[in-house]
């Protein structure tokens, strides 16, 4: 199980990542720093509402990790500092979504996942790492269900947002039960998905939509499986970054 944790709850990385970022421009950056501020935080709130959320909730570690950007230049470590917010704060909040609106999700991850398999399967493996090649972007139909999942992951962390409390989460045990019986993966295919070099790209794309496949999940575990794969806040170390269950 630990193997397929960390696949299932870096998908979520997803909804943080494929564009350029940015937060608002300080005072102490200079005019040409803040036009491109400017530009990037108008990119990120139209194509990447999520992002944008979290980077205005917490807009002056999102700053400082743009003032270090433009003092060394160095494009992926702001790229990962970036990814470790969102997942730092995000997850918990995300986690406190009601089971609407968590479920609701659901949708969105299918259909990116419908249209690699049918555009890019290649892209599929590395979805299922919490990768999206920005290049896939170019496809005006990928970029349509990237924007849907984005959309939706920004209604999920604005219901978090307004509750105390962490929704309902399932053991681990629970997780295989549905797995295995609901889902009907076997031990093979866990460990498929936990290393996918020796399959297809195309089988990639059935792996990833079976264990999304909430039509075969009990009504009353839906919000509680995905919410559990995804946004288990102790499957998360302090920093955002999946360890997976003890």
């Amino acid at each position: 199980m630990n193997k397929l944790f960390k696949i299932a709850a870096v998908l979520i990385l997803c909804a943080f990542d494929g564009f350029l970022l940015s937060a608002f421009a300080a005072e102490t950056f200079s005019k040409k720093e803040r036009a491109y501020f400017e530009e990037a935080m108008a990119l990120a709130r139209r194509e990447d509402p999520a992002t944008y959320a979290v980077l205005m909730d917490h807009i002056e570690e999102t700053e400082a990790i743009f003032r270090e950007y433009f003092k060394t230049g160095d494009k992926v470590a702001a790229r990962q500092k970036i990814l470790d917010l969102a997942g730092k704060y995000a997850i918990p909040t995300l986690a406190r979504a009601s089971d609407e609106t968590t479920v609701a999700l659901y949708a969105p991850v299918r259909i990116v996942i419908e249209m690699l398999k049918i555009h890019r399967p290649e892209g599929c493996k590395q979805f299922l790492h919490g990768q999206l090649n920005t290049n896939f972007l170019d496809n005006p139909i990928l970029t349509a269900a990237h924007k849907y999942f984005s959309d939706t992951i920004l209604e999920t962390y604005s219901s978090g947002n307004k509750n105390t409390h962490t929704g309902k989460l399932l053991t681990t045990d629970e997780v295989l039960q549905i797995l295995s019986e609901n889902l009907e993966f076997s031990d093979k295919d866990i460990e498929t998905l936990a290393n996918t070099s020796g399959v297809s790209d195309v089988g990639a794309c059935q792996l990833a939509g079976r264990f999304f496949n909430n039509d075969l999940i009990p009504e009353e575990l839906r919000a509680a499986y995905l919410r559990t794969v995804l946004f288990n806040p102790a499957w998360f170390d302090a920093e955002g970054r999946p360890i997976g269950p003890n």
